[in-house]
């Protein structure tokens, strides 16, 4: 006879009784949204990113979590995230041949939480580092659509 699984108690969350009064954080200001900045203040590293997507066959625009990314396809997969324009830099998927090439710059880190997928966050502080983040975003681009199951529709309308 097999044994029995113990089952493992979590631990409840506790709710809070006495909340903190709403004008507690008044003194921090909210983050900005990108959606307030003007587009004639936005980063110019970052338009050029934004532009150099926006560009690509069957790219798309989303919001997520109100950063700006690119997808492709439907229902669409992520090839970059670009995050807020007051930012200077790219996210995308590196090649198993190009990681270690990409993690030994001083410009390029792992990104949070999908590091572990082969994400990486690459910095844009000049135009050689622009060149290394377009061909990122070229090859992120090139693994996401060859794996979508809408890259024939967005191949043929280009």
């Amino acid at each position: 006879m097999a044994a029995k699984a113990k089952r493992i108690k979590t631990p409840v969350r506790k709710s809070i009784k006495n909340p903190p009064p709403a004008d507690q954080h008044a003194d921090h200001p909210k983050s900005e949204s990108w959606r307030d900045i003007p587009r004639e203040k936005w980063n110019p590293w970052f338009i050029k990113l934004y532009e150099y997507c926006q560009a690509k066959p069957g790219a798309w625009e989303d919001h997520p979590w109100d950063d700006i990314v690119f997808k492709f396809g439907t229902p669409g997969k992520v090839f970059a995230f670009l995050g807020s324009p007051s930012r200077h830099g790219v996210c995308v998927k590196a090649t198993e041949e190009d990681f270690d090439r990409l993690m030994s710059m001083p410009f390029v880190k792992l990104a949070s939480y999908i590091g572990r997928f082969g994400w990486v966050v690459i910095s844009v502080n000049d135009a050689k580092t622009l060149a290394i983040a377009l061909d990122g975003i070229d090859k992120s681009y090139d693994q996401i659509a060859a794996k979508s199951p809408g890259r024939k529709k967005a191949r043929a309308k280009s």
